[in-house]
């Protein structure tokens, strides 16, 4: 999944060197963004790092089967996102495209 989100960053423009800061820097990225899907994105990587830090530095954990539980779903939840942001918009006589309603002068 970090490298999904590595890679749409990158190719927007956005260059992430494998450095300490990588997660942090492509959650950055993902906040900045245009859309409030590239928010949510950030919000959800953010909330999946915390996961991951809980999980590897506190010495006990109350829920490690919930935590673990809501990771994967995050993940997931991630990836479907990152998946909708790399399509490309459907082209103006995409006849998959959704039809623009009718004005009276077209009927």
């Amino acid at each position: 999944m970090g490298q999904l989100a590595h890679a749409l960053a990158s190719r927007k423009g956005s260059s992430c060197r494998p450095t300490g800061d990588a997660h942090q820097r492509v959650i950055t990225h993902y906040f900045q963004g245009p859309s409030p899907l590239h928010r949510a994105i950030a919000e959800n990587l953010r909330r999946l790092r915390g996961a991951r830090n809980r999980a590897d530095y506190d010495d006990q954990l109350d829920r490690p089967v919930t935590l673990a539980q809501f990771a994967v779903q995050r993940a997931r939840q991630v990836v479907a996102q990152l998946q909708a942001l790399a399509l490309p918009p459907p082209a103006p006589n995409d006849a998959s495209a959704p039809a623009s309603p009718e004005t009276p002068e077209e009927r």
